[in-house]
């Protein structure tokens, strides 16, 4: 007998392709509206930075205002060589925009319409309208904060690998389905080859917008992600999670021990695991077996910079932080970040960066961090 999460999981899932095609047709002809009217849907401002050879695409979505992490983010990319097409889902404050001009390309304003997927959408269109063909494009949004480091090696890293189609994280989990390998979208660097490649102009010539998240996430994160690695860009890379593991192995055992104290788990049983690695430490071979099983174990089901944001960071030269709290992992692993960067462990990032993430939600429940002995989060407790 089907068990019944099963029955409803499939119910569910021919439940929601029925409502996709229900609703394409609709989706379909607001896209045709939105596209035949674009230059009345936005609203283009020209900056002072000029095209270079290197071009990022920084799409936001800041109602409240922007945020000073934004301007960090700015500077940064000027700093790399960029120049910023920013995309903005909301109205951007006439002080904004005057602040944002000084290290910007273009500014677009433009409806909540697409999330970030319409929003890339649009700027590769200013960006092909401007006849502009970089050498290097960088996709990034502002659900992470960027940089976490002033001397990241992150995206020179990048630039030098030998993928046409890069990004800090890729899915690619043990048994999955090849057609859910995707590099994760909020940054994601396309270079020459690809960027002037039929499967990207494809790609988002053929683009249906959506707004509705499953649909971007399938369609946008994973669907670009598919485009690019049919047409042989980036798809052979090994996954984030066996990157890391396998520079853990090449650690001593004293950082690995380091890892775990600064280490963050949605689940209990492997946070009671962890502690009592911690515990019972000893620059042993028994122990280093103990230890690196568990990171692989943990790395199962937990994304890499969420569990051990402290290897991430010193391994993999991760300088982004994510600024949601889906998983809920993340509020662990900020909480970890910051003890790291009071004990001089972790550098730390720029002091408009580091007062968004203090002030950001954040449950020790979650750590190793000893003086949090309790391992249910308020949460899960909830």
């Amino acid at each position: 007998m089907v068990p019944a999460w099963k029955a409803r999981r499939e119910v569910k899932r021919v439940w929601l392709k029925v409502f996709d095609r229900l609703t394409a047709p609709f989706e379909r002809l607001v896209q045709l509206n939105y596209d035949a009217n674009f230059p009345t849907h936005v609203r283009l401002t020209d900056g002072k930075i000029r095209p270079t050879a290197k071009l990022a695409i920084f799409f936001t979505y800041q109602p409240r205002g922007f945020a000073k992490s934004v301007f960090v983010s700015c500077e940064h990319l000027k700093d790399l060589g960029y120049t910023t097409l920013l995309v903005s889902s909301a109205p951007v404050s006439d002080a904004d925009r005057d602040a944002l001009l000084q290290t910007c390309w273009k500014i677009v304003e433009r409806p909540n319409y697409g999330y970030d997927f319409g929003g890339y959408r649009d700027g590769v269109r200013v960006m092909q309208d401007a006849g502009l063909t970089p050498e290097t494009l960088l996709i990034v949004n502002d659900s992470i904060w960027f940089p976490i480091a002033d001397d990241s090696r992150m995206i020179s890293n990048m630039e030098a690998d030998d993928l046409w189609f890069n990004s800090p994280v890729f899915e690619n989990k043990p048994g999955r389905n090849k057609k859910n390998q995707h590099f994760q979208s909020y940054l994601t660097l396309v270079k020459s080859k690809a960027l002037r490649s039929a499967a990207f102009r494809d790609y988002w010539r053929d683009y249906r917008v959506s707004s509705r998240k499953r649909v971007v996430l399938l369609r946008g994160e994973k669907g670009f992600s598919q485009a690019m690695f049919k047409a042989g860009f980036g798809g052979d890379a090994p996954s984030t999670r066996s990157i890391l593991i396998g520079h853990l192995h090449g650690q001593t055992n004293e950082f690995l021990c380091k890892t775990l104290q600064y280490a963050a788990y949605e689940n209990d049983d492997l946070l009671i695991e962890a502690r009592a690695l911690l515990e019972s430490y000893a620059d042993n071979d028994d122990w280093r077996d103990a230890a690196l099983v568990h990171m692989q174990k943990a790395l199962v089901s937990t994304q890499p910079m969420g569990a051990f944001c402290y290897a991430c960071i010193k391994l993999l030269n991760f300088s982004f932080m994510k600024k949601s709290s889906y998983p809920v992992v993340h509020d662990g692993m900020r909480w970890q970040y910051l003890r790291a960067v009071r004990n001089g462990d972790l550098p730390a990032p720029h002091p408009d960066v580091l007062a968004e993430i203090m002030a950001s939600r954040m449950d020790a429940g979650q750590t190793t961090d000893p003086s949090n002995p309790g391992h249910v989060s308020a949460i899960h407790a909830a």
